[in-house]
């Protein structure tokens, strides 16, 4: 969900949108659908269980695919 969601608000933010819908879209709508205490709350699950490995994996993942999803807008969008 981050990675479609990181890829949506950039492409927003890239698109020019402006006023009130892009306050509505990029903070309302998609501030909503990704979360990072989710990530959060997952990530310290995992290490709870003592998987340090998937907690890192996870860590790594989310912050490559997010940031992969938001340049993705930026060079289609941009």
């Amino acid at each position: 969900m981050n990675v479609i969601g990181s890829f949506a608000f950039a492409s927003f933010t890239f698109l020019s949108v402006s006023g009130s819908l892009e306050y509505f879209i990029s903070i309302g709508m998609l501030g909503s659908f990704t979360t990072f205490s989710t990530f959060a709350y997952e990530t310290f699950g995992l290490l709870e269980d003592g998987d340090g490995v998937y907690s890192l994996l996870n860590v790594l993942l989310n912050v490559t695919l997010c940031l992969l999803g938001a340049g993705a807008a930026s060079l289609l969008f941009g």
